[in-house]
């Protein structure tokens, strides 16, 4: 019974340090993709091998993963999860979002057995991977757009040195 008990905890306790480690960083620099892989590698007892795919293209992989090019290809038309007996892939959709992101396909542990919290696991540590990779994308869209903003007042602050000089030469001339 005590063994048991101390079993679940430290699961309980490894899979929580992945998923913080896959949660979006507030005001410091975040790479997903890299966060990912590293928080995957680090949990190879429960993930033996990863691949993540995003738009249908494979961006980073931990352990020995197959060719799963064709399993993530189904994921991604489908938008459902498809399980086997050695892995687990997911479509990658934020929470309360229908758009799928891309997908992530997970190595399933022979040394544990599937069940509903190690399914939990993988749609908690794919949900917040999905979540990263949204935060980063809202990050470069509000830098494109800050940049965008900063030009268009140079070119203001220029239209209106020009205009001042116009019409200081007008005033000059009568």
């Amino acid at each position: 019974q005590y063994i048991w008990e101390m079993t679940k905890i430290v699961l309980a306790e490894r899979r929580l340090a992945t998923v913080r480690a896959l949660a979006p960083r507030v005001g410091g620099t975040s790479n997903a993709i890299g966060d990912a892989k590293t928080a995957f590698e680090a949990n190879a007892p429960d993930i033996p091998f990863s691949a993540i795919f995003v738009g249908g293209e494979l961006v980073a992989s931990t352990g020995s993963p197959s060719d799963f090019s064709e399993v993530a290809a189904g994921v991604l038309a489908s938008g459902e999860a498809h399980y086997t007996e050695t892995m687990a892939a997911l479509p990658l959709r934020r929470a309360g979002s229908d758009e799928i992101r891309g997908v992530i396909v997970f190595g399933i542990s022979a040394q544990l057995s599937f069940d509903d919290t190690y399914r939990t696991f993988f749609d908690t540590a794919a949900r917040e991977l999905a979540s990263n990779l949204a935060f980063e994308q809202e990050n470069r869209e509000k830098e494109l757009l800050n940049q965008e903003l900063q030009r268009r007042a140079e070119m203001l602050t220029e239209l209106d040195r020009a205009k001042t000089a116009f019409f200081s030469n007008v005033s000059h001339e009568f």
